[in-house]
Formats: C-alpha cells, structure tokens, sequence
C-alpha cells in the first residue's frame, strides 16, 4: 500500500505542476512567437509527470484524463490540429477536472469526467485518431517507466557502447555520451531505439533524414544516430532517442509504424560498456549537421536549476515568530547597554555586531515567506478570458511587475480583491466591440495590471480602457437609497462621489446577476487591503478608462512604525499610514486650528484637516502637566484651540515658561495621517522614535477595537498597541466631506478677494473747474507737474509751457469736453503728463483732491460724451472717469467741443 506521506507529496507536486497550465494554454492560444516548441513542451511535462505518478499511486482516473489531455496537446505538436479557442477550452475544462480530482485524490475516480473525455475524444477523432487507452502498465510494476529505476551510477566524460537489436532483429551499435544517458533517465524520460526507412519513412513521405532528425530533437533528444557510419546500410537509419512520450504515441508522434519502435530499458543502459573517448574521426557533411543539431539539448541539459527544498509553512510561521522574539530581545539588550557603554565602550561593538546580525537573520527569514505576486496575477488570465466569453466581449489583459514580493499572508488576502476588481473591469468598465468601434476604440479592450515597489510599499494599479465611471449614476444611487442627502451629494467632488462604491451593499448595476450587482464587491476589496494595513485610490475618466491603485506593506510580521504617546501611554503608528509630522507652537494655535462647524480642522499649507485628539479616539481622560510644579491636572478644554487671553501682553520669556498657555508644554503634535485618499491630524502628547515592531495579534476581549490594529513589546518590556488609521477615522466620524466643502468654500473666497485686489486700481481724482471731479488711473499717469500761471504761453489759440527743455503743448478740458472752464483766477495751477507714446501733451488742471485705491462699479450709459468712459460716487462725489486714449486722440485730429 501506498504511503500517506508519499501521496501528500504527489499532491503538492501536482498542483505545482497545474499552477502555470492555464497560462501556457492561453499563451499557446494566442500563439506567442518563438515560444511555442516551449509552451508545448512544458505542458507535456506537466500532464505526463501527473499521468506517471497516477499510474504509480494508483488513480486510474487521474491517469485517463491527463492520457487523453496528453494526446490532444501531441496533436498540437505535429501540427494537425490549430490550439483553437475551442480546443483550448476543452483542454482547460481538463485542467479544472484534474485539480478537482487532485484535491481529494482519494475520490477522484468519483469524479465524473466522461464529458472532457468526450470532447477530447471529439478532438482526436476530428483529424483521424482516436484517443487510444493508456497501457494498463503505464506508470505500475512491468512498465519500462524510468520513474521506476533508481539512480543511475555512469561516469561523466566516457562514452556509453550499446549493443541493441534493432525492431527488425538486426544487432545495432550505438557510442553514446554517458552524461547524456544518466541526464535522460534522471529527468524519468523513456529512451528508444528507433528504425526508419529512407524509401517509405523519407521518400514516401517527402522528408529526409534531417528532417526526421529534428523531429526527434522537438519531441525529446537523440542520443545517438547511424547516420553516415560505415558499414550500415543506406537504406535503414538508427535513432537512440530520449523523450517524456508513452510507448503508444512515439509512433504517432514520429509518423512511423510501432513496430520500428523498440523500448531500451534503464537496466541495459546501466550495464552497458564504457570506453574513453576516442580522438575524433573526420566528420561527412551529413554527420557535421546532425551533431550541430544534437548539440543544442546538451546545452540546455547543463543549465544549472537552482536548488530548493520544500518546507512546511507552519515551521516557517514558527520561525517568523522566533524571529520576532529575537528582534524584541536584541531591542531590551540595546536599551539596557546603552546606559552603561560609556563606562565600557566594548560594549557598543557588541551592540553593533548584535544588532547587524540580528537585522540580517531577520531580513532572511522575512524572505522566506516572500512569494512573487505573478502567483495570483497569472490566474487573471484565464479569469479575463472566461468572463469575456461569457459577456461577448473581446478583452486582453497585460501584466507587469509579476516579480514583485510580498509576504504569503499578504498574498493569499490579495485574491479576493483582485478577482472583484478584475471582474468589475470586465463587466462594468469594458464596452462591447460594437460600443467599441462606435466610440472610436479599438474593438478589443485592454486591462493592465502593474505591480511596483515603493518606499518599502507595493504598488498594485490596476487600469482599463473602458468607458469609466458615471459619477452622476453613483450619487442619484446614493441619494435613492437613502446613503446622501441632496445636499450633501451636491457639496461632494468627484472624488468623493466615487468613493460611495466602496460602502457596503451599494451598487449601480439595475439587475443582479452572476458576476456583479449585489453591492459586495469594492466593499469586500476596501476592507481585505485596509486589514492589511494598505490603501486604496480610485481615478476615473468617462469614456477613457478607471484606474485603481492599491498600496500595500511587504510584510505584516515586522513592521517599521513610529512611536507616540497620550495619557501617559504609548501607542505605535505604522509608518506607512503617516505622511508627515507637524509641531503647532502654542502662539499658533488660534490662527492654525479652527473649525467647521463643530469640527477642530488645521489648515496645513491651505489645506483643512479634521482633527481628532488620541486620546479621546481610545477612551483615556486628557490631562496636562504644570510647566512649575510639573503636577498634572485634567484637560478641561472642550476646543482644541481653546485658550484663555491675559489682560496684559506678557511676551517675555519667563511668562513663556511660567505658564501654561505660553510654555512650550502647551504645543500641539499632530501626526497626519492617511486613509483611503483623505487625510486628518492625530494629535499626540508625545512623540518618541521609529522602531521596527513585531505585530502581535490582539487579543479577543479587545478584538472588535476598531482604533486598534494589534499589539507589540517594547524594549523595556511593555505592551504597546499598534493604532488603526482607518479605525480611528470611522470611529471619530470625521466629517471629511464637510471639511472639504468648507476648504473649497474658502479657497473661492480667496480667489474672489485676489480678483477683486486685482481689480482695484490707484486713482488720481482732481478738479478742472470748482465744481467738477474728474478721475484718471494713476498707472495711465507718468508725471504731475505743479505750475505758476504765468508759465502758461498762448500762440494763437493753443497754449504752451516749457518743460524739460522742451515745448509743451496743453490740454484743457472745456475745450474738448462739455465741462466747465478753469477758474479765472488761480494762485496754482497743475499739469498732468499722461503715458502717450509719439504724442508729447499736458492736461491742465486746477486742483489735486486726493489718490484712492477703487474698485469702482462704473455707471457708463450709451450716450455718454466722448473722452468719458463713465461716472462712478467717490466720497459722496459724482466723479467722472475719463477716457485718455479718447481724449489723445481728439486733440490730436483737433475735434473741439466748439
């Protein structure tokens, strides 16, 4: 009877086996170039390893549909057959049966499999072949299975003479490599000789006996061959050939009769005469080709295969958790040496040298429990191709970064959410071709998934090219179910208005079917990456595609987290979730804390942050401590910027620190946070180091905590718990919609003020006559000239004065205006230079009344005069605003009012 243990052991190698199956038929379905021999190939290994090792143990089921799968994948290979989609559909249907079987192995001849049978029996028999049974020695007692033969004991570097009689009974001699031998039969391969005809096996059939040469070398490994040597007959060659195919599909697979196929079993093969190798013979143009053809698998036979061996994960948990005590233990030593390295500096090589070692076993042992994540992102394939089949859509998905690491914990959780994020790409974001085409898109969609490291994070993103979110669907489903109000729902940005797919029990979809619409799905991936300790963002364009990102730590087991303190206690804040650390001096706190509604928020680089006190968050009284007698009293402060104003302006530094709301003792420490695209402020008491913790799990009487994510052990030996950024968020219910609402309400007004700043304008108001105020911009001004009226000179009917050495001419304003004239009598008189490029003029005036900064709201009516450009009230005033440019250009063309 068969051992348990060695059952077990079939088990997990043939899952192992399956694990990469589907993608190699989707890869070898959609025909990647230059790896197709490859594809094939491997999946010979697979399905026979399982086939070999079920004959073996004795599940006959198992052994008949992997024998049938087998021929299908042999048809594949001689090229009789496309791998159509409809072929590698049954060929996949297989692969899911032998994992079910393999699963509980003990039934699987319970299974039933008669309809993958069937459709691979149809697939045969559609080129002309039936599936043939499988040996009832396949894999058992009388095979020449070389599974069965134990190690083979040849020497490396001698040649192997074989005596064999050929099928036809003629004795064949064969010098073979013995490396090449003892690697065949170490790889389980079956090893024949082989007699072909030149007239009807080359001749006939339009082939020489190259190419039958490298048939042989795509189907396994010629060991050696007769070709060319003398003495043999031209018309019969000889073939020792290695290869993982059954005794009933060589001759098939080769298109020779079975009757030129002799079995070599592994006990002839041992036995067999060494000899040294002999200086080499000229080699015939025939004999150089064959050897460059069998040189090729000789190589690939060296390539080293890393080593591995297989270890039970719960003594890979165990030693996770040895490890953990021993970073806990390297941490007490470190604190309790560190007071007495200055009386034995000895002592701080021996804390290195722990401390190096201890980080380098503990980085080792984390990798042991590091898995690649193309682990679960290869099954996205064969999940995109189903689900596209089903909704009649033509979708491709590609991957990138599938080497990536993550701790096994992290990956296993990983599934779930991205199954439902994949699936929500396919059925809601991806359009059919029609839509497709009609939007101008390529009638295939594209789903891309990319994984990255990051500042000791991975980054998952996961993209598609669909039509992308309708934001207006999602709140009307929101405000219908009763989730938001209308307010509310208008008050919200987009991103906001996207993240409501992540509540529970909410969807847009109108019917409920097998692949979405129940409203479990964004809720279900939300929660899985937050247990984690990760984040999740979500980006959406209509009509181009939704992009979702997911953050998410290397490992759970051990942790970098930064260490603060509250109510005399001391917390841990991975450090993942903290963006950055922000001191608020206590003669800052009522410009920097305010609030939106009954809300403290801190603006932080005109941004509003919701704030929430620690020690409020996890249930502890807040106290403070007596910047003299250092006592400590209860925080009686309702308001977090609550903070009592001293009749007089103590601004010294001894008020500083006698009291409380001057001493440095009254700053503020805030740790901001982020959690699912927000962010708010955790303030702290304290705030002391980053360490690397050791996550222990909480306990069940504090379990449903949801400010707490687990615990750990300090170097002095007490327990710390570890804070749950999300956690505290949800149960602070900090209102981030509102803040947000507020921000933008702010940031409006700012920008109105800045307009309106922009639009105010210095303005220079002055009098022609005693009655009348005009207006002018100052930046439309480049000088004001005060003058004596005698300096005013009259040739004809214009009027001059001397400036700068230069001839003036003057404006006044009754000329061109329908104003008053200047006064008769003026003890002064002033000149207004104006900005006027290739025009040198003066406007006479007779007083300056003053220069304002106006924002003015101009009164200008359709029949307003020329050179006016309106009227506005300054100071109780009617003021006229001229119009320079108006005004330039009429003196210029000598357009008077007369």
């Amino acid at each position: 009877m068969v051992s348990e243990i060695v059952v077990n052991e079939f088990i997990v190698e043939a899952r192992e086996h399956l694990s990469n199956t589907e993608n190699d038929l989707i890869a070898m379905e959609k025909g990647s170039d230059g790896e197709g021999s490859e594809i094939i190939d491997r999946l010979f290994r697979t399905i026979h390893s399982i086939k070999g090792a079920s004959g073996t143990f004795g599940f006959p089921a198992v052994m008949e549909l992997s024998h049938a799968m087998e021929s299908v994948l042999l048809l594949f290979r001689d090229g009789r057959a496309n791998a159509d989609h409809g072929k590698i559909n049954d060929l996949l249907s297989g692969v899911d049966k032998l994992k079910c079987m393999i699963d509980d192995i003990h039934s699987s001849s319970q299974v039933d499999c008669r309809n993958e049978l069937e459709r691979l029996k149809a697939i045969m028999q559609g080129v002309g072949k039936s599936p043939g049974r499988p040996s009832v020695n396949d894999g058992k007692s009388g095979s020449p299975h070389p599974a069965a033969s134990t190690s083979v004991a040849l020497q490396s570097g001698v040649s192997v003479q074989l005596e064999i009689k050929d099928p036809g009974g003629s004795l064949v001699t064969f010098q073979a490599d013995a490396d090449q031998i003892a690697s065949a039969l170490a790889m389980q391969h079956f090893v024949y000789a082989i007699r072909a005809h030149r007239d009807r096996d080359f001749e006939q059939k339009q082939r020489s006996d190259q190419d039958f040469l490298a048939r042989l070398q795509k189907l396994g490994q010629c060991l050696s061959t007769d070709i060319g040597a003398g003495g043999k007959s031209d018309q019969t060659c000889h073939y020792l050939f290695a290869t993982v195919l059954e005794p009933d599909l060589i001759g098939s697979a080769l298109d020779i009769s079975n009757e030129q196929v002799e079995i070599v079993t592994p006990e002839v093969l041992r036995q067999a005469p060494k000899t040294e190798p002999q200086a080499p013979r000229p080699q015939l143009a025939s004999e150089s080709q064959s050897s460059e053809a069998l040189s090729v698998p000789v190589e690939k036979e060296k390539i080293a295969a890393p080593e591995t061996v297989r270890v039970n994960i719960g003594l890979l948990d165990t030693l996770i958790n040895l490890a953990g005590e021993l970073v806990l233990g390297r941490n007490q030593l470190r604190q309790i040496l560190e007071a007495t390295v200055d009386t034995n500096p000895r002592l701080r090589t021996v804390i290195q040298n722990v401390n190096l070692v201890t980080s380098e076993m503990q980085a080792h042992i984390l990798q042991m429990r590091m898995q690649p994540v193309k682990n679960i992102l290869n099954r996205m394939h064969r999940l995109v191709r189903d689900l596209a089949d089903q909704l009649s859509k033509e979708v491709e998905i590609f991957i990138e970064g599938g080497e990536v690491e993550l701790d096994k914990s992290i990956i296993e959780g990983l599934v779930d959410p991205l199954v439902h994020i994949i699936r929500n790409c396919v059925d809601h974001g991806i359009e059919t071709s029609g839509e497709r085409i009609a939007a101008g898109k390529p009638a295939k969609g594209t789903i891309r998934v990319r994984a990255s490291h990051e500042g000791g994070q991975v980054n998952i993103t996961i993209s598609d090219d669909g039509r992308g979110m309708n934001t207006g669907a999602v709140v009307e489903k929101a405000v219908s179910q009763g989730i938001l109000s209308p307010d509310e729902a208008r008050k919200m940005d987009e991103s906001d208005k996207i993240r409501l797919i992540f509540l529970p029990g909410f969807s847009t979809a109108k019917t409920v079917t097998n692949i979405s619409g129940r409203g479990v799905g964004m809720d279900v991936v939300k929660t899985n990456v937050e247990r984690f300790g990760g984040h999740i963002d979500i980006d959406s364009v209509p009509g181009a595609g939704t992009t979702i990102r997911i953050r998410i730590p290397l490992t759970l087991a051990i942790i970098s987290s930064l260490i603060v303190g509250a109510a005399n206690q001391r917390f841990a804040i991975p450090q993942v979730n903290v963006k950055e650390l922000v001191c608020i001096r206590v003669e800052d706190r009522r410009r920097r804390i305010e609030k939106v509604g009954d809300a403290a928020v801190l603006r932080l680089r005109e941004k509003l942050l919701p704030l929430v006190h620690l020690a409020d968050a996890v249930g502890l009284k807040r106290t403070f401590t007596n910047a003299v007698t250092e006592e400590e009293f209860p925080d009686r402060r309702i308001r977090i910027a609550d903070r009592r104003e001293n009749g007089e302006d103590r601004k010294d530094e001894t008020a500083r620190t006698d009291d409380r709301r001057r001493s440095h003792q009254g700053d503020v420490y805030v740790v901001v946070l982020r959690v699912v695209g927000n962010m708010f402020g955790l303030i702290v008491d304290e705030l002391f180091d980053i360490e690397e913790i050791v996550v222990k799990p909480l306990s069940d009487h504090v379990r449903d905590c949801r400010c707490f994510a687990g615990s750990t052990i300090m170097g002095d030996g007490r327990v710390v718990m570890i804070l749950d950024a999300p956690g505290i968020a949800s149960s602070a219910k900090l209102l981030f919609a509102e803040v947000k609402s507020e921000q933008l309400r702010r940031q409006a007004n700012e920008t109105f003020r800045k307009k309106s700043a922009a639009a105010r304008q210095s303005t220079l108001i002055f009098k022609s006559a005693q009655e009348e105020h005009f207006a002018l911009p100052l930046s439309s001004i480049s000088r004001l000239e005060k003058i004596a009226p005698e300096a005013v000179e009259r040739i004809g009917n214009h009027e001059f004065i001397t400036y700068c050495g230069n001839v003036l001419p003057l404006i006044r304003l009754d000329t061109f205006l329908p104003v008053r004239p200047l006064p008769a009598s003026c003890g002064e008189l002033y000149v207004i230079i104006p900005k006027s490029p290739g025009l040198e003029v003066g406007i006479l005036i007779s007083q300056v009344v003053d220069t304002v900064e106006l924002t003015v709201d101009m009164d200008k009516s359709a029949d307003a005069p020329l050179g006016f450009r309106g009227s506005a009230v300054v100071d109780n005033q009617i003021t006229m605003f001229l119009d320079m440019e108006e005004l330039l250009r009429m003196f210029s063309k000598g357009i008077s009012i007369n």
